[in-house]
């Protein structure tokens, strides 16, 4: 497109106000005017009169000198003028400066309230929620939620209107807070303590008004203190808790409803007697909600190569990260890309999950080959310590280039049925019967589906997981009644170490696509909640 920046800027564009970096105006191939904004949605005036909004196109707009104005809420207006000429358009590009004012913000502590040295007096003020700095703040224009915050004080708010261009002011008077805890809440209302780090553990947490301490006492359902810890002094607002579901002696507690009691006094400032402040919480300790790691990295939650039954519970998350090395597609040599994928799984409800996966294949001397897949479970049977899983699954998968990817990610629909035995060591075996409609970018080849068995053998621990799976694919078309297509199998490792919630993989493997075999080996990182 020929485009030149008009020579004599001066005789098209003069601003009313100082020109903002980032405005353009040019020549380009066309005719009439072209008008954008940044932001975009700015209200178009020429000569006086609506012509719409940004960006807009006037291919039909006569040459000669106008008027142009860009108005929008919040922002200053900006007024040109140009100039049309007879066989060329003109693109104008105007960046709009938002609308301010300044508010002075002066705090004070009330009438006979205490020193400093006595009741720390650190005022924080948030104006529509953000924490601000300094007294003099420069804010858009318009009505603005400003409060004034400060530890063992009360909280003062209002309502101010910034005026463009204006100072406003705005004083604020605090005076010692009364003593109050507030929105105990916890993060886990079931947990199981045989989890690993944070896994499992519940937390409790709360807000105090001023400056306290406290205890939290579990009790059991006969209400019989078996746990109890210090907590405070209170310095600040919020106030957290961390229960592992153990006894004071460190041992696990059996299953169960458990009763946890909040109890907090004030440490007055003027001597005066301590208030007192309660609080409560029931939890449950279920030693059936196991929470671990698996592998996504084909859009299936489970083993490398084999879907599970099995699920998260309700309102845990895995994220996961994978690099393959060596020949995991087999029809290229060795070390010609490094494949990687980026996968998550959710559980939003009880017996449903929901995951999705991206693989991406970067070959070193040619393109990257990108798929992406997504699937939903439903639990039958299994967990609350039911040796018997059975789940029925769906996925589609996309890819741009081949049918499964070195993740075993397959591009089309399918399903799967995932069924489970754990065994009290505990391992646990499974197999998954399923059926696939392959092609590339997610369109079948053909209406007669493949079949596909997986299978594996997973061992957990406490902080580590490890399994074998394997998987292959039969065609039910074609001169053979049934023949072997593809077949993968692989070993992994995972360990996530307490307290934290990371996962670390390590896993290796064989591929066999059209007849060519390839070895390959992978590591990954992940977290779990």
């Amino acid at each position: 497109m020929f485009r030149r920046v008009l020579p004599v800027l001066g005789l098209l564009l003069f601003l009313a106000a100082s020109p903002v970096s980032g405005d353009s105006i040019e020549e380009v191939t066309g005719t009439g005017l072209y008008i954008q904004s940044n932001p975009t949605g700015a209200k178009v005036y020429i000569d006086g009169i609506s012509r719409g909004t940004t960006p807009l196109t006037m291919s039909d707009l006569s040459p000669g000198r106008y008027s142009l104005r860009l108005e929008r809420e919040g922002y200053l207006d900006r007024q040109v003028r140009i100039s049309v000429p007879e066989n060329g358009r003109v693109r104008v590009s105007l960046d709009l400066e938002r609308a301010t004012g300044r508010l002075w913000v002066t705090v004070q502590r009330a009438a006979g309230s205490p020193d400093s040295n006595i009741l720390p007096f650190n005022p924080a003020v948030y104006v529509d929620g953000s924490l601000m700095t300094g007294s003099i703040l420069t804010l858009p224009e318009g009505f603005r939620s400003v409060r004034v915050r400060a530890f063992g004080w009360e909280d003062a708010s209002r309502t101010v209107y910034i005026t463009a261009g204006a100072m406003e002011t705005a004083d604020f008077v605090l005076r010692p807070a009364a003593f109050r805890i507030s929105g105990l809440a916890v993060s886990r209302q079931r947990f199981n303590p045989g989890n690993s780090g944070n896994l499992g553990t519940t937390e409790f947490s709360f807000e105090a008004s001023s400056s306290g301490q406290g205890t939290l006492v579990i009790s059991n359902a006969a209400g019989e203190t078996v746990y109890y810890q210090y907590i405070g002094p209170f310095r600040t607002w919020s106030q957290t808790v961390i229960w592992d579901g153990r006894g004071r002696g460190g041992t696990p507690l059996p299953d169960g409803v458990y009763y946890a009691r909040l109890e907090t006094e004030s440490l007055p400032w003027d001597g005066s007697k301590p208030a007192e402040r309660s609080a409560s919480a029931a939890v449950t300790i279920d030693s059936s909600i196991q929470i671990y790691p698996r592998s996504l990295f084909s859009g299936k939650p489970g083993f490398l190569f084999s879907p599970v039954p099995d699920q998260l519970p309700k309102g845990s998350y895995q994220f996961d990260a994978g690099l393959l090395f060596g020949r995991p597609e087999p029809s290229r040599g060795a070390w010609t890309s490094l494949p990687f994928a980026l996968a998550f799984r959710f559980s939003p409800m009880d017996r449903l999950e929901i995951a999705a996966a991206l693989n991406v294949d970067p070959e070193f001397e040619g393109d990257a080959a990108t798929a992406f897949a997504g699937s939903v479970k439903w639990r039958f049977f299994g967990g609350g310590g039911e040796p018997f899983g059975l789940a029925l699954g769906a996925a589609y998968g996309w890819s741009w280039k081949g049918e499964v990817s070195p993740f075993g990610l397959v591009s089309g629909p399918e399903v799967f049925v995932p069924l489970s035995w754990t065994f009290p060591v505990p391992i646990t075996v499974v197999l998954s019967p399923g059926l696939a409609w392959p092609g590339e970018r997610g369109r079948p080849d053909e209406g007669i589906p493949r079949g596909i068995v997986s299978g594996g053998v997973g061992y957990r621990h406490r902080i580590f997981a490890a399994g074998i799976s394997a998987k292959t694919d039969f065609a039910f078309a074609g001169d053979s009644p049934v023949s072997l297509e593809q077949f993968s199998a692989g070993a992994e490792f995972k360990f996530f170490p307490p307290p934290s919630t990371f996962v670390f993989s390590v896993l290796g493997g064989v591929c066999l696509r059209d007849s060519e075999w390839g070895p390959f080996g992978g590591v990954g990182i992940g977290l779990i909640y």
